[in-house]
């Protein structure tokens, strides 16, 4: 897993590189939202509240890499993107 922090004209941007056969898309979501606050995982809402965790893993975990499968959706004041190459992309509001 990677991390780079990068200004983004939305505000900062956090990407996380992930193997999905070691970490499912819903975990990885909730491990770079924690990086990109630097808070606990448990510190905000459950993504339940945002996305099915199923049914995301399930929706990236089939899709073909060369597919370019992109999944976007607000958490926690956040946008998210995860994408079936393994990247999580999170988009911190713009103060």
């Amino acid at each position: 897993m990677g991390r780079s922090d990068a200004p983004d004209r939305e505000g900062p941007v956090t990407r996380s590189q992930y193997e999905w056969s070691a970490t499912r898309p819903s975990s990885a979501v909730v491990e770079t939202v924690a990086e990109a606050t630097d808070r606990d995982p448990t510190a905000f809402g459950p993504l339940n509240t945002a996305v099915d965790p199923d049914a995301l893993d399930a929706l990236v975990l089939e899709s073909d890499p060369s597919d370019r499968t992109v999944v976007p959706f607000p958490f926690d004041g956040f946008e998210i993107t995860v994408r079936c190459c393994g990247e999580v992309v999170v988009r911190a509001p713009s103060d």
